[in-house]
């Protein structure tokens, strides 16, 4: 039986995060939400593996950022210990050490989680928790427009025999994963 999950709460990140993945600029993607399940394809079956220095668990990131021309991108990556050699065709990221509001969330099934309302009710509950709270969303050049989007493996990924598949087509081949029966995600937006 689904239980609906959500919790707002504010977390300390004493390290910073770094994230190396594709942006839609770098990967020729068109900056629309329509191709994110695309991008999320991409990462996660060619692109991810390409990296020797992932940490695991694995834990994906997702969000706009505005860029230093005025201009703004998406990001779909993985944390890593360190940049190390990345070649030219991946983005390299840092979420700073900080104050953020944590929306963690669940859905009934992968779909509702990424596609439903969910991520962005989430960021709507994070402005309504610092407003009741007197917080103030830090404003930072070049930061996610709006908040980040976090997806880690094991609230979300599962062996075939635990959960249902969900699946999108790349290229006229279909790319599958198992997910958990209740998938999980939180999203994390600065506060001063």
């Amino acid at each position: 039986m689904f239980i609906e999950k959500n919790n707002t709460e504010i977390i300390s990140i004493e390290k910073e995060i770094k994230i190396v993945g594709m942006s839609c600029e770098n990967f020729g993607f068109p900056k629309k939400v329509e191709k994110i399940g695309e991008m999320w394809g991409v990462h996660e079956t060619k692109n991810r593996i390409k990296l020797a220095n992932v940490i695991s668990p694995v834990v994906n990131y997702g969000f706009w950022f505005n860029k230093p021309d005025n201009d703004y991108d998406y990001l779909v990556g993985s944390s890593v210990t360190d940049f190390g050699d990345i070649d030219g065709s991946f983005t390299a990221y840092t979420i700073p050490a900080g104050r953020y509001i944590k929306t963690s969330f669940n859905a009934k099934d992968f779909s509702d989680l990424v596609c439903g309302n969910g991520i962005e009710d989430s960021f709507e509950r994070a402005k309504k928790y610092a407003e009741e709270n007197n917080l103030k969303i830090k404003e930072m050049p070049v930061f996610p427009a709006g908040g980040i989007e976090v997806y880690p493996h094991e609230l979300m990924c599962v062996g075939k025999e635990n959960g249902p598949e969900w699946g999108l087509n790349l290229d006229n081949v279909l790319i599958t994963t198992s997910i958990t029966q209740y998938p999980e995600m939180y999203t994390l937006t600065p506060i001063e």
